[in-house]
């Protein structure tokens, strides 16, 4: 355990990225994150936790369902878990953040995002092994690929042969389990 003050105001000093969090300390498996706010965040609910929020320096307005909170330096607001919010400042803000615990299994708490790409692969795979086949049968190079398989709009279309189309496996929607 750290036996010296931790300066907040040093902290931010280190980085200029907005909406970046950066760990400060932690407290009982919790992270406690310093953040540079500026603009509008999307809208957002964290499934697993509650959010605390401590403005620092600027004013936050968080945007709710049901109406917004505002919040001026010194004041912190927690939002529920699974409620909708909306972060937003007019200027720049400092706050701190508690959001979530530590993960040390990083691959299980990302688990939908891993599993997303992994069955993602198979078809960006096959796909490209399509194409180079195309491309050595009917002696096509590059800009004969993306005449066939490009559409008006100019966006890739997927390969089709007789009327079946290569499957978008990752399209498959997966669930947090």
């Amino acid at each position: 355990m750290a036996s010296e003050a931790l300066d907040i105001a040093e902290r931010l000093s280190l980085f200029f990225e907005h909406w970046q969090p950066k760990a400060l300390t932690r407290l009982n498996g919790y992270e406690i994150k310093v953040v540079r706010l500026e603009g509008e965040f999307v809208w957002h609910a964290h499934q697993d936790t509650d959010e605390l929020l401590l403005v620092v320096a600027g004013e936050l307005t968080i945007q709710l369902r049901d109406g917004n909170v505002t919040l001026n330096p010194g004041q912190l607001f927690i939002v529920p878990q699974g409620v909708e919010h909306c972060p937003i400042t007019e200027g720049e803000v400092h706050m701190l953040i508690r959001l979530s615990r530590i993960r040390r299994d990083w691959a299980n708490y990302f688990r939908q995002a891993v599993c997303k790409h992994t069955l993602g692969s198979p078809e960006n795979v096959a796909g490209h092994r399509v194409i180079r086949w195309w491309k050595h049968l009917h002696r096509w190079n590059w800009k004969d690929v993306r005449r066939h398989l490009a559409g008006p709009n100019g966006r890739w279309r997927r390969p089709t042969a007789d009327g079946i189309e290569l499957f978008n496996i990752a399209s498959v929607p997966v669930t947090r389990y």
